[in-house]
């Protein structure tokens, strides 16, 4: 529970330990939460625009440009099955640096590779770097907050991350239209430098007293224990369907605006910025409404009506506008979802929080990684909306179930 009292706020825990943070403080754990929160959407969005220029250069079809999206994805999935249950047992400061020094290394090498396949590799341990960021982001947050003050931290954080798929493709165009897409990487290692920077700031969450003591077989069994609880399973599956739907649209839409509808990077970054604000808007949106569960399945009904108007549209009439407004419609259901089913799933994780954590972001990666290159078979605009049908009915099934 949260309270506050003058220049002081109180945060309660699970096991009822409380922290006094002074304001300025939690200002900064807020913005720190939001902005390693936001570390995935900068690492397989900032780079988006450069995707149809980067097939040029390394002489690549788009699918295996494509395919640097699916291994970041991958890692950032992988990487957090290990940062999670770790920062159980070493605590939440450590694991972040750690993780941001294997980024901005991996980083480094990307920019000075020459060819797809190599480039493709250290995307995949970009990725493994960036995902301790996010994974801690939920952990630290579960740390002090419990419930409803859960769900209104995650909304927060949220509203912050929500900046990042809007910033980081209008940023990544910029960038790359004046340097190309080694300029894009040297952004990002600047952000991952000013993250670790900032973890010199940070106050250890997690006391030593509670953290895990046991052996690393039960540390990583805590895994196990999880995946047998039917409810959180039921969050996972729903988390990991909006990334889905998400990552179909995020692989395919820079190809299908620039080369289908003719727009520049510059013009697609602003599209593409527009439609992430529908990410922030559901979120804030999702508190208005009564329960969790029910703005959970407010927004499982958008991704579905959605997604169709996106297929009739790809098979029968090929308009921009039409494609733009239900691609916001979409990614608006998804906002309701994110900070929903996120809390249910940590709520109900609270005996495990670095390994709930590690599964509900390495659900949604891999959902997302094995949906980006299907994307880009065939034509583009038409798999990709089916794609993301498929996601929006499944999640409508699922959430009428919760």
């Amino acid at each position: 529970m949260l309270i506050c009292r003058k220049n002081v706020f109180e945060m309660r825990s699970g096991d009822d330990m409380k922290k006094e943070y002074s304001v300025s403080y939690f200002a900064f754990l807020i913005l720190f939460l939001g902005l390693m929160s936001a570390f995935g959407p900068f690492i397989t969005d900032m780079y988006l625009p450069s995707l149809p220029a980067m097939s040029e250069i390394f002489r690549a079809s788009a699918s295996a440009v494509q395919s640097g999206i699916s291994t970041a994805l991958l890692g950032l999935a992988l990487g957090q099955v290990f940062f999670g249950p770790v920062s159980d047992r070493y605590g939440r400061r450590p694991v972040m640096a750690a993780s941001l020094v294997l980024f901005s290394l991996s980083t480094i090498a990307a920019i000075f590779c020459d060819t797809i396949e190599t480039f493709n590799i250290l995307r995949f341990f970009q990725g493994i770097g960036g995902a301790g960021c996010i994974v801690l982001s939920r952990s630290v947050a579960t740390d002090c907050y419990t419930g409803r003050d859960l769900a209104k931290t995650m909304t927060l954080i949220g509203a912050i991350n929500g900046v990042a798929p809007v910033t980081a493709p209008v940023i990544g165009g910029v960038v790359s239209e004046c340097y190309g897409w080694q300029g894009v990487f040297w952004t990002l290692l600047s952000i991952g430098g000013v993250l670790l920077v900032m973890t010199l700031f940070f106050k250890e969450s997690l006391s030593f007293e509670n953290r895990f003591k046991g052996s690393y077989k039960s540390l990583f069994g805590q895994f196990g224990i999880m995946l047998r609880n039917r409810f959180f399973i039921r969050y996972i599956l729903l988390y990991a369907l909006a990334m889905a739907f998400l990552f179909g649209y995020i692989s395919s839409a820079s190809f299908i605006v620039q080369e289908k509808y003719g727009f520049s990077e510059i013009a697609f970054a602003v599209i593409f910025g527009v439609n992430a604000l529908g990410t922030m808007i559901g979120s804030i949106a999702a508190l208005k409404l009564p329960t969790l569960e029910s703005a959970t399945l407010t927004g499982a009904v958008m991704l579905t009506v959605a997604s169709a108007g996106l297929v009739l549209n790809a098979f029968f009439a090929e308009i921009f506008w039409l494609y733009e407004v239900c691609t916001w419609i979409a990614i608006t259901g998804c906002g309701f979802i994110f900070p929903s089913v996120t809390t249910l799933a940590m709520n109900a994780g609270r005996k495990a929080i670095g390994a709930s954590s590690a599964i509900v972001g390495a659900s949604g990666f891999i959902a997302g990684g094995l949906v980006s290159p299907l994307a880009g078979i065939g034509d583009m605009s038409q798999t990709s909306a089916f794609i993301m049908l498929g996601c929006g009915v499944l999640s409508w099934i699922f959430s009428r179930r919760m």
